[in-house]
């Protein structure tokens, strides 16, 4: 196994060798490092777009593109409104593929438009390991996975880009909305669901210290998973911490957050 400078020779390498590259930018710290070194080695053909969908936390967004900014990078934002994709829409469980399909064909159409001749995206080399339908996508789509080909793991990415200075090096991950939701939704996810999912979490945010997430329970229901440190918060602050969630029903579960919750569940019942 290569040590982390050797992987980080490599990284480099992949990325010099590409020719007029275009990223996938979502302003996590993977695709952020991407895109920063496909800056640093083509600062005249590098391209970086972003796809804005209605299950995005909008403070996710504006991370993004005040990071982008900060470093002079140009993205393009393009809206897409994939709550129409009926797919999407149902939360199938393998509605990440459908999403990452229109999400990349679209900024591959874009940067073709331009000149551009090497997709890349931000998957590391944990993605290889868990369960990721985009996956699929990625591969039909002919984009190639830097990090992932680096055997770069998410702490060497935030590692490097701590090195880097960039904002995103220590942002937490935080997947799209949709993954709030119980697999095959009853009725389909609506704006107005991911809407109050959304006004919770950014509540929850002023009185937690750690990652969360706030999950679907049902029309009145949810549930805040949440680390043992912020389990005690809500024990002790729970009433009035729970007053600003638009549910009539919130519950803390017992069990320490995790992601990818319904996923497990999903194999668990297989």
């Amino acid at each position: 196994t290569m040590n982390y400078e050797e992987k980080k020779e490599r990284l480099n390498e992949i990325i010099k060798a590409c020719k007029n590259p275009v990223t996938a930018y979502s302003g996590g710290v993977d695709s952020t490092l991407l895109t920063e070194l496909a800056f640093t080695f083509h600062p005249d053909t590098a391209q970086a777009y972003s796809v804005i969908t209605p299950y995005m936390d909008e403070a996710d967004i504006f991370f993004g593109a005040a990071a982008a900014t900060g470093r002079n990078r140009p993205v393009i934002w393009i809206n897409l409104n994939l709550l129409a994709v009926e797919e999407i829409a149902a939360n199938i469980p393998d509605r990440c593929y459908h999403c990452k399909k229109r999400v990349l064909s679209t900024i591959k159409g874009r940067g073709e438009e331009h000149n551009g001749k090497t997709f890349l995206e931000g998957s590391n080399a944990d993605d290889l390991t868990a369960y990721r339908p985009g996956r699929r996508a990625v591969e039909e789509l002919g984009y190639r996975s830097p990090l992932a080909e680096a055997g770069f793991t998410k702490a060497d990415a935030r590692r490097y880009a701590a090195e880097l200075e960039l904002e995103a090096a220590t942002y937490p991950s935080k997947p799209c909305l949709l993954t709030r939701f119980p697999y095959d939704k009853e009725g389909g996810v609506t704006v107005e669901d991911i809407e109050r999912i959304r006004i919770g979490e950014h509540h929850l945010k002023a009185y937690l210290n750690d990652n969360f997430r706030l999950r679907w329970k049902g029309e009145r229901e949810a549930v805040i998973e949440a680390s043992p440190f912020d389990q005690r918060l809500l024990a002790i602050g729970g009433v009035k911490i729970k007053k600003g969630i638009p549910f009539d029903t919130v519950t803390v579960e017992k069990e320490p957050f995790r992601s990818g919750r319904f996923d497990r569940e999903r194999e668990e019942q297989k």
